[in-house]
C-alpha cells in the first residue's frame, strides 16, 4: 500500500517527563514536501494519564478526517510489540498501552521510545535546523547517534541498512557516569551519599539533564561550602547570564561532562555519520553551553582522539526530529498492515 493511498489522519505525539507535544497531519504527508505544523503543547501535570491527554487533544481538533493511526513516543523503554506494546515512563508515573489506547480511540497505535523516534527523524533534518559544534565531516553509510538532556537523558543510534535505516534504542541515561577529575569524583561521591537512586547509583541523567543540572549546582555549592538558592535549570542559566560565579561554573562542568559522555557514545556506536544533540535543555543555555569545552571533552579519548576529531557534532536548534520519525514509522506500519 503506498503512502498516497493512505486515507485519514495521523496523530503524532512526543511525551516527555514534563511536557507532551501533539500534532495531527494527513497520513500521506511527506516531510520533504513541506514543514510539519507546530505541535500543541500540554503539561503532563494537568492530566491523569495518557488517555486523558490524547482525548483532550482530539477534542481540540474537531471536524477533521478519520484517524488512520496514532503514533506516540515517550521517555521510557518500549516493552512488547504491536497491540501488546507498552511504555512505563521513567520520570513520570504514566504508562502507555497500545491496546488500551487503540481500543478507546478506535485506531492502530504505534509506540516508540522517544529517542528511537528522534533518530528515525535525523535524516530529515536540514542544514538550517543544525548548529555544528566544532569540526568534522560526516561519512556516508556510517551510523548516526543522538543524545539529549531534558527531564531525563535520552540516547539512541541509527544504523545504515542498505538504502534504509534501523533504529537502535538505548537507555544510556541510566548508565553510570565516569569522572576524570578530582572535582567530578567529589561530585559523584557527594551525590552517592545524599541519595540519587537505589544503592547510591548515580546515573548519567542524575547530572546531565534539567533536574540533574540543579543537582550538580547544589553539589558544587555543598563542596564549596556555599549557599545554593536556585531551584531550576532556567534560574541557573539566568544567574550565569548575570555573572554569578557558581552558576557559571556549574554550566561549565555540565558542558564538559556532557561532552565526555557524548564521546563515549560516539565511540560505542561509531557515529562517524554524525552525533546529534537534542532535548530541551541545551537551546535554553545559550552561550553558557560551552561548546569549546564540550568538543574538547568529546574528543579526549586517548589514542582514539584523532578519530573523534573527525566526527561531526550538531546541536539541533530547529524542528523536533521525533515527529518526522513517528510519521515515517507510522506509515511503514500502515503499509505493513495493508500488505
Amino acid at each position: 500500500m503506498s503512502g498516497k493511498a493512505m486515507c485519514g489522519d495521523l496523530i503524532l505525539g512526543d511525551i516527555g517527563g514534563t511536557y507532551a507535544r501533539l500534532m495531527r497531519v494527513p497520513a500521506n504527508f511527506r516531510e520533504e514536501a513541506g514543514e510539519l505544523p507546530a505541535p500543541a503543547l500540554f503539561e503532563l501535570s494537568n492530566f491523569k494519564d495518557a488517555e486523558a491527554l490524547l482525548g483532550a487533544f482530539l477534542e481540540s481538533t474537531p471536524g477533521q478526517g478519520p484517524l488512520a493511526a496514532i503514533a506516540l513516543c515517550a521517555a521510557g523503554p518500549l516493552e512488547g510489540e504491536g497491540w501488546a506494546a507498552s511504555i512505563h515512563m521513567t520520570n513520570t508515573p504514566w504508562s502507555l498501552s497500545a491496546e488500551v489506547m487503540g481500543t478507546r480511540f478506535g485506531a492502530p497505535v504505534l509506540l516508540l521510545n522517544d529517542f528511537t523516534a528522534c533518530v528515525l527523524g535525523l535524516p530529515d533534518l536540514r542544514a538550517g535546523d543544525l548548529e555544528p559544534v566544532g569540526e568534522g565531516v560526516p561519512e556516508k553509510g556510517r551510523p548516526l547517534a543522538a543524545m539529549g538532556p531534558g527531564t531525563g537523558l535520552g540516547t539512541a543510534a541509527l544504523l545504515p541498512q542498505g538504502e534504509n535505516w534501523v533504529a537502535l534504542p538505548g537507555e544510556g541515561g541510566q548508565t553510570s557516569l565516569c569522572a576524570v577529575s578530582e572535582e567530578e569524583r567529589a561530585v559523584l561521591d557527594h551525590l552517592s551519599r545524599v541519595g540519587t537512586g537505589p544503592g547510591g547509583h548515580v546515573a548519567a541523567e542524575h547530572i546531565l539533564s534539567g533536574p540533574g543540572l540543579v543537582r550538580l549546582y547544589k553539589a558544587l555549592a555543598a563542596l564549596a561550602g556555599a549557599v545554593a538558592p536556585l531551584a531550576s535549570a532556567a534560574e541557573i542559566a539566568a544567574s550565569a547570564e548575570e555573572g554569578d560565579a557558581l552558576a557559571v561554573h556549574t554550566l561549565s562542568c555540565f558542558s564538559g561532562w556532557l561532552g565526555a559522555m557524548a564521546g563515549d557514545l560516539a565511540l560505542t556506536y561509531w557515529a562517524a555519520g554524525g552525533f546529534y544533540l537534542a532535548g530541551g535543555v541545551l537551546p535554553k543555555l545559550g552561550r553558557h553551553f560551552d561548546r569549546a569545552l564540550f568538543r574538547a571533552r568529546f574528543e579526549a579519548k586517548g589514542v582514539f582522539t584523532p578519530h573523534l576529531a573527525r566526527m561531526p557534532v550538531y546541536l539541533i536548534k530547529g524542528r523536533n526530529p521525533a515527529f518526522s520519525g513517528l510519521a515515517r514509522a507510522a506509515r511503514m506500519g500502515l503499509a505493513a498492515r495493508a500488505d
